[in-house]
């Protein structure tokens, strides 16, 4: 039988041993679970890293890849030569119409190819006839100076009568020119107006009578800036100016 002096030392002994046996177990225990959470926290990790990853690189590759405004949308829209009526206007539409017509430029030299090989033709015409009249009057004084001389008694038109002649001839070689030029101006205006030229083929509704007060008359609220109303006068002041410019940049 035991002594029972004895029996708290060997309690205590008993509790020292287990003791021993019990934590290295709740040692063991305890480092699984630290190893599982910090396993567990670095899946968490990594998982987020990569969304984080994805979230910043989509956009940029998206970005990067991202196409242009294309020119059309961003371009002004062409606007319509025949409700221009102002100058800067006009001259910007000669422009875009150059730049996406490559025919523009070869009929406006044909045009004004044509226009000069008529006034050549006009004016040597017209000198020829005059030089005609100043050798037919040279002509007549010479054969009245010589009947007179003979004293033939035959009579011959004073210069004042062939002077009356010659100046009919001539007002009527002027108006055939001037039915050839007008018909020819008539010609350019509807090819500049096929080409879309402001000035030629402008709106009806813009053009105002001359001697009617312009300030009285009235176009809708939303009307644009270019589109003025003008006089007759003016819009014909307008069409010369455009030609004239049109000469300068395609002369040869």
């Amino acid at each position: 039988m035991a002594d029972p002096n004895q029996s708290p030392v060997d309690l205590q002994s008993i509790l020292a041993t287990l003791a021993q046996f019990s934590q290295p177990q709740q040692t063991m225990v305890g480092h699984v679970s630290n190893q599982a959470v910090s396993d567990s926290n670095a899946r968490i990790y990594s998982d987020n890293q990569n969304a984080l990853e994805a979230n910043t690189t989509c956009p940029v590759q998206h970005s990067a890849r991202k196409p242009q405004a294309s020119s059309t949308t961003a371009a002004r829209p062409m606007i319509d030569p025949a409700s221009i009526t102002t100058w800067q206007e006009a001259l910007r539409c000669v422009t875009k119409i150059s730049a996406q017509n490559e025919q523009f430029a070869l009929s406006i030299k044909k045009m004004i190819e044509e226009q000069k090989r008529a006034e050549i033709k006009w004016y040597s015409e017209r000198q020829a006839l005059k030089k005609a009249h100043i050798t037919r009057a040279e002509s007549m004084a010479r054969a009245r100076s010589i009947l007179q001389s003979l004293n033939t008694g035959l009579g011959v038109a004073n210069s004042s009568s062939s002077d009356i002649d010659h100046e009919a001839e001539l007002a009527e070689f002027n108006k055939k020119i001037y039915t050839a030029q007008i018909s020819l101006e008539n010609s350019m205006e509807s090819e500049l107006k096929s080409l879309g030229v402001p000035f030629f083929g402008t709106n009806r509704n813009l053009i105002v009578p001359d001697g009617q007060d312009i300030s009285k008359e009235r176009l809708p609220g939303d009307h644009p800036r270019w589109s003025q109303l003008v006089s007759e006068t003016e819009l014909m002041t307008l069409r010369r100016k455009m030609i004239g410019h049109l000469e300068d940049l395609y002369r040869e």
